[in-house]
């Protein structure tokens, strides 16, 4: 257990678990952010799927954009379908960043989605960082599941 606890890519994963189910409970209830396909329809067309019908989806990904890996403004509930799909496909990639862009920009407003695609300084995750990051999320997701929503600062 002792070499958990130094390991880097087990934190990011704790955190990134963390943070994801926490924007999934968030969003829970809302159309998906990319099709606006609704929770009842994604759930019967998609609940089928390996880890249920949702994943937390990332407007700027964190790949290209890791130091907004952990920013909630940059991620929202989004079907596995526009989720899982969206790279594979030029065409589709496209559409389904246009589309999250386009409710981003209903959800949270222009000069948000606009702050999301600013130029940042590269962030550095510590371990003790990324522990607190999963604690945190933990905690908010906890207070949701228990009907204790925090206000979003949405537009």
């Amino acid at each position: 257990m002792a070499l958990l606890s130094t390991d880097k890519r087990h934190w990011i994963k704790k955190a990134q678990e963390a943070f994801n189910g926490y924007i999934r409970d968030r969003d829970s209830g809302l159309p998906c952010v990319s099709c606006d396909r609704s929770e009842a329809e994604v759930n019967q067309s998609e609940g089928w799927k390996p880890g249920g019908a949702w994943d937390c989806g990332h407007y700027l990904s964190v790949g290209s954009h890791p130091e907004l890996r952990f920013e909630p403004l940059n991620a929202h509930r989004q079907c596995k379908s526009c989720n899982g799909g969206s790279g594979n496909y030029t065409r589709k990639n496209h559409q389904v960043a246009a589309a999250y862009r386009a409710e981003l920009v209903k959800r949270i407003g222009l000069e948000k989605v606009e702050w999301l695609e600013g130029p940042y300084v590269p962030k550095k995750h510590s371990i003790e960082d990324l522990q607190a990051i999963a604690a945190e999320y933990r905690i908010k997701r906890r207070e949701l599941q228990k009907g204790h929503h925090e206000d979003i600062e949405y537009a």
